[in-house]
């Protein structure tokens, strides 16, 4: 293992110790063996006993996790609609959200693939059209001006995402050049 991945599974156990107040367990989309296997603390393999049994092993360890995740984003969105604003209010908030948002969006290694910036690109555009829709259907008394910056600052972010594309995804892109 290169120092540096050492140095980053260390200090994503640290910060997830503090985040789980040093206890992996309770509820959630995880349960504690799985956490600890995420964090590296166990191994994703087992037992297995040959490099192929490892390779099926790791395979399906990480298709256990997408799906998990997958399913847990489903149930956060059912959450989100069936709830209390209050009981949403009380888990959805700034401080819970923005561990997701900087996790999904680091800052981008030099050898990060174009694709995978291209799609971190439309999420994170998605947040802004989303963010910005919500707070011109809240505010009572916009300006024409404030409209047209709500306007100009959406068009800015389609076209940062349609740079950050791959070439071969510019094209098939919905709102390019809109």
């Amino acid at each position: 293992m290169y120092d540096n991945e050492k140095h980053w599974m260390e200090y994503r156990q640290k910060k997830y110790r503090e985040l789980y107040e040093g206890n992996f367990s309770g509820t959630g989309m995880f349960v504690m063996k799985k956490r600890k296997q995420l964090l590296g603390i166990e191994p994703k393999t087992g037992k297995a006993q040959t490099d192929i049994t490892k390779k099926t092993a790791l395979a399906n360890f990480n298709y256990d996790v997408r799906e998990n995740v997958k399913t847990g984003l489903i149930d956060l969105a059912l959450f989100a609609e069936t709830s209390t604003d209050k009981d949403v209010n009380s888990v959805l908030n700034r401080e819970s959200l923005s561990l997701l948002i900087e996790a999904l969006f680091p800052r981008p290694m030099k050898d990060t693939p174009k694709f995978i910036i291209g799609q971190k690109a439309m999420i994170a555009q998605l947040f802004i059209e989303s963010g910005f829709r919500y707070l011109r259907e809240n505010s009572k008394y916009l300006t024409e001006r404030q409209e047209q910056e709500i306007k100009d600052a959406i068009e800015l972010s389609k076209q940062l995402t349609v740079l950050l594309l791959p070439d071969s995804e510019r094209d098939n892109f919905s709102w390019y050049g809109v």
